[in-house]
């Protein structure tokens, strides 16, 4: 839920995301950076489609700045079925 207690310093805003990406892809590829707290694919609540953005947050603060430099120019040439 994007309404919980959430401190926005460990959470990156992902977007330009292929519709057909999927959260478990999302979390295999944000884990590489250190442990994960959430993983949250943005849906439209009438479809359930992906809106194309995401939000992952992460338990280390060190973990959310190596992720965000390191992911700023992530290419999302691949795809994972929802």
């Amino acid at each position: 839920d994007l309404n919980e207690n959430v401190d926005p310093f460990y959470r990156l805003f992902i977007s330009r995301l292929s519709f057909s990406t999927g959260e478990q892809h999302l979390r295999e590829v944000f884990e590489a950076f250190g442990e994960l707290k959430h993983v949250t694919l943005v849906r439209d609540p009438v479809t359930a489609e992906s809106r194309g953005y995401a939000f992952v947050e992460f338990v280390n603060y060190a973990d959310y700045v190596y992720a965000y430099r390191k992911s700023r120019n992530l290419k999302w040439t691949f795809v994972n079925p929802v």
